[in-house]
């Protein structure tokens, strides 16, 4: 994608994004919404899948304390595993899609955030929280 689209695709800051950039610069550019890994994450997520698993199968006669390690194997199979690569991630220059909780959540102040909501709960929103969702949409990007 950065070889096909060079020249249109928005470059990352010098910094952390504090604000957005006006309508103005962004013309001719494409924006690259995708979901936000942060680069620890990523690292910690490949060395969890490059140690191969040593799961035990339950039997009969197993101890209190290898069933409490089996419960915690499989307490962290469970965890969701992000299958976004962190160079994908980082084309999301102003546009890291965060999943919605709520507008007073600390990621709804994130300049660069963005919450997809179905129309179902964009409407369910609007007629609970209107001037908030108003306020909130007037400096960030929202997709429905």
């Amino acid at each position: 994608m950065e070889q096909v689209w060079k020249g249109f695709l928005v470059k990352p800051p010098a910094s952390e994004c504090e604000t957005l950039p006006s309508p103005g610069e962004l013309q001719r550019k494409i924006l690259i919404k995708v979901k936000y890994v942060a680069p620890e994450k990523v690292e910690a997520a490949a060395a969890k899948t490059a140690k191969p698993s040593m799961r035990r199968k339950k039997s009969p006669q197993s101890s209190p304390s290898s069933s409490d390690s089996e419960d915690q194997e499989s307490v962290d199979s469970k965890k969701k595993k992000s299958s976004i690569i962190e160079s994908l991630s980082a084309l999301g220059v102003y546009t890291r899609s965060y999943h919605y909780k709520d507008l007073s959540a600390p990621e709804a102040t994130i300049p660069c955030h963005i919450f997809s909501l179905s129309e179902k709960k964009l409407m369910d929103v609007h007629e609970s929280h209107g001037p908030t969702l108003f306020s909130h949409n007037r400096n960030y990007l929202m997709r429905a």
